[in-house]
């Protein structure tokens, strides 16, 4: 059994695995854990299908390949879910992300948004 980076404490084929192998994610909070698992196996291609649009237009493949060189992952935290469920059209995620960059401790917390779009979840920004 593999556990999975997200913190659910799921093993990896039951937890984020199906969503990055392309199985639609059903809430927000699973989207944005399925995109924690993907910076941690440096799954970019995940990273650019997960998100909106808009998003991918500001998206950096070459900078975020040379920021995953540097990082090493530590652990999500969740920190609170609005809306965002099976039935909702948007919702927000609150989490921080504990990791290293170059060997410097550091946090991100983040109030991440995200939308429904013919029927998948995508990451909108935060």
């Amino acid at each position: 059994m593999t556990v999975c980076a997200c913190g659910s404490g799921l093993d990896f084929d039951d937890c984020c695995g199906p969503v990055l192998a392309g199985r639609p994610a059903l809430t927000a909070e699973s989207l944005m854990r399925s995109r924690y698992s993907a910076f941690v196996l440096r799954d970019l291609d995940y990273i650019q299908r997960s998100q909106g649009r808009e998003v991918n237009q500001d998206f950096n493949r070459l900078e975020a390949e040379r920021a995953l060189e540097e990082t090493e992952w530590q652990r999500l935290e969740l920190l609170g879910v609005v809306q965002g469920g099976v039935d909702d059209d948007i919702g927000h995620v609150e989490f921080i992300i504990h990791h290293t960059r170059r060997g410097k401790p550091l946090t991100q917390h983040e109030l991440a948004s995200f939308c429904r779009e013919d029927s998948v979840w995508l990451y909108y920004g935060g």
